[in-house]
């Protein structure tokens, strides 16, 4: 093993991995303190993708589009052709009921105004995962976070 890798139990973590989990940590925690008062949720999510996606978050659709992508590929990864399928066995969705569920397959669809809440709750749910259970090889999710990632940054910036 390598000096800059990190090993677990057998699993090893390659250096960019590392700092693109690392970044999406710091990134998560920045959005939730500024944009959800230290307190997210579903609802909260929709009251502030709500209230600020006309003035703030349409200037950048090309983020949007990078993650929906990104999202769409971690679920043919996981072995469904079908997004709409994917969603339905994210199981964080499911326990806050049908709304979350239609949100984030809206935002597959169309990533316009009206269906940022889907995206962000699509991100809330990664971060309920990374912090309750990872689901997968983190190496292989690499991508996925850069996508990730990126949205969160211009977010941020743009508060």
């Amino acid at each position: 093993m390598a000096n800059n890798e990190f090993n677990v139990n057998g699993e090893v973590f390659e250096p960019r991995t590392i700092d693109a989990i690392g970044k999406f940590a710091i990134l998560w925690s920045k959005f939730e303190n500024d944009w959800c008062g230290n307190f997210c949720s579903n609802n909260k999510i929709k009251q502030v993708a709500d209230s600020c996606v006309s003035e703030k978050w349409c200037g950048f659709i090309t983020e949007w589009q990078e993650f929906a992508a990104a999202l769409k590929s971690r679920a043919i990864y996981c072995g469904y052709e079908d997004c709409e399928m994917y969603v339905d066995n994210m199981g964080a969705l499911e326990y806050f009921g049908e709304e979350p569920r239609s949100a984030v397959k809206g935002f597959l669809k169309k990533q316009e105004q009206g269906t940022f809440a889907g995206g962000l709750m699509a991100i809330y749910r990664i971060r309920n995962n990374m912090f309750h259970g990872l689901k997968g090889s983190l190496n292989e999710q690499f991508a996925f976070f850069e996508a990730v990632n990126k949205l969160l940054e211009k977010i941020i910036k743009k508060d």
